[in-house]
């Protein structure tokens, strides 16, 4: 199943240019199936151009062979470098436009080893599509947020571009801009958010899958970062606009919970 984030990013990469990739080398973090690497290395052919070279990575070694098959049906072969017996799955097509690498956020050992194989430090941009979900703990994106700043090209135009639908109201989206603040990063969205990227024949958008309320974060490192995230979450604002009301109605409504007493008495027999 392809995920409504995964849609959204794959329709900005395909038909619009608010996300420009033109020659850059791009790391794809929990890239599945390949699907947004496959659309992003082939805008070519709608006279968008399309980057330099693209990284797939996932810790799931059954995702990254589907993501290889994918890769070759659709004209970028990429050569095992391993054998699969190794419990290890990595691929580089013969152009080196296309590499496919396990990568397990937060860890040292795999990032460095990444950085090894592909003779490069950092990325020109980062992309991830739908990998923050509501089971994704504190942890898990203290580790999303600090292998990307590992591997992010410090230049200021570098860009961690995260396709995220929400999915529990206010919670996921509390914890990923406190995560976010702690590691550096302020949040933004891609300018035409919300509408779609260009204007499509009404056949076409009626074959494509809703995409909720799934919007592209644009992640950049700021030294003012908590300050800027600070201002996330109002009435008007355009990331997560309501979300300290409704932080402020759950906390008002757990309140309520703790402090609540039975009106009388309650005699149990068992």
């Amino acid at each position: 199943m392809i995920w409504p984030a995964t849609h959204l990013l794959c329709q900005h990469l395909a038909l619009s240019t608010c996300i420009d990739l033109h020659q850059q080398v791009v790391l794809d973090l929990g890239c599945g199936c390949g699907l947004v690497g496959v659309v992003a290395m082939k805008t070519t052919e709608r006279k968008i151009k399309a980057p330099k070279r693209w990284v797939a990575t996932d810790m799931d070694l059954t995702a990254l062979k589907l993501c290889q098959e994918n890769f070759a049906l659709n004209g970028f072969p990429t050569v095992a470098t391993t054998e699969p017996d190794s419990g290890e799955i990595t691929g580089q097509d013969q152009h080196q436009r296309v590499s496919i690498k396990r990568l397990e956020w937060g860890n040292d050992e795999d990032i460095q080893t990444l950085k090894s194989d592909l003779g490069a430090e950092r990325f020109d941009s980062i992309v991830g599509a739908d990998i923050v979900y509501p089971n994704t703990c504190g942890k898990a994106l203290s580790d999303l947020l600090r292998t990307v700043d590992q591997l992010l090209s410090l230049e200021s135009r570098s860009r961690f571009y995260l396709s995220f639908a929400t999915r529990d109201g206010p919670k996921t989206p509390a914890r990923l801009i406190e995560a976010a603040s702690e590691a550096g990063f302020a949040i933004s969205v891609t300018r035409d958010d919300g509408q779609s990227p260009i204007s499509l024949e009404p056949e076409i958008v009626k074959r494509l899958p809703p995409l909720l309320d799934s919007k592209i974060l644009v992640l950049r490192r700021s030294n003012h970062a908590e300050q800027e995230n600070e201002l996330l979450g109002r009435e008007n604002c355009s990331v997560f606009p309501g979300l300290k009301a409704a932080l402020a109605r759950l906390e008002e409504a757990s309140s309520s919970e703790d402090e609540w007493d039975a009106p009388f008495n309650l005699n149990v027999c068992g």
